[in-house]
């Protein structure tokens, strides 16, 4: 209510900063792939990041004895019950499921996926929390998501205030169409450069920034999902171009 988007301006809009607040209720998923081999047929067009995301019917195809790594933004922590839910959108495929804190290992197996939803529990191979899982197809697997609860350590609690000071630059908005304004606040001293990774971990745009408020148009870079981080810093931002 009472937002006015200004007349007769080059661009007609007007910039809100909204607060939103997670939703518990919603599960956690796999948003990075760091590796995969898949293909044995010319006739396999599927996509691996297909693979990220809730589960939506979407399948990414490993072939038999293919396999994929993925990692999860957030950690998967142990809790009461299953922990890691493996969706397979089709088919009777069957693939081994393995986990580690490491995308190179050492990998611990938790069991073998061979349902529309499998379920485990990462306690079973010595784990209280987990951020990458490697598929193992022993025949062809239709995967369709990775899927974890969501816990208060993982996102309720999340500190969004230190987590900027961390990296020390904001993004707004963080869902912006493409050829929009992309608003970068670098809260240090000097200047600093941002390196922009697509979702398979390809760095595809390297912008520096002055201390303070500045503006870019994004429209050189296609419609997906992008993570931003400054050198010098482990945290990153997340962005979603739309068309």
């Amino acid at each position: 209510t009472d937002v006015v988007v200004p007349a007769n301006t080059q661009d007609s809009s007007v910039f809100l900063d909204v607060r939103l607040v997670p939703n518990p209720d919603l599960p956690i998923y796999a948003t990075e792939i760091f590796g995969t081999r898949y293909v044995t047929s010319s006739q396999n067009l599927t996509y691996p990041v297909w693979a990220l995301g809730p589960h939506d019917g979407q399948a990414y195809q490993l072939d038999a004895s293919k396999w994929i790594v993925l990692r999860f933004f957030y950690p998967i922590y142990d809790v009461p019950g299953n922990d890691l839910f493996v969706y397979r959108s089709s088919g009777a495929g069957a693939a081994t499921v393995k986990v580690s804190n490491d995308w190179r290992g050492q990998w611990q197996t938790l069991g073998t996926a061979n349902g529309t939803v499998s379920e485990f529990d990462i306690a079973s191979a010595g784990f209280e929390s987990v951020q990458f899982v490697r598929l193992e197809a022993s025949s062809q697997f239709m995967l369709d998501a990775l899927e974890a609860p969501q816990v208060g350590t993982g996102i309720a609690e999340y500190d969004q205030d230190s987590s900027d000071r961390q990296a020390g630059f904001t993004v707004s908005p963080t869902l912006l169409k493409r050829g929009g304004r992309l608003i970068m606040s670098n809260m240090n001293d000097h200047a600093i450069e941002v390196r922009f990774f697509n979702l398979i971990g390809q760095e595809v745009k390297r912008q520096i920034f002055q201390p303070g408020r500045s503006e870019i148009m994004l429209n050189k870079l296609p419609a997906g999902i992008y993570f931003l981080k400054a050198d010098g810093s482990t945290a990153v931002r997340g962005l979603t171009l739309i068309d």
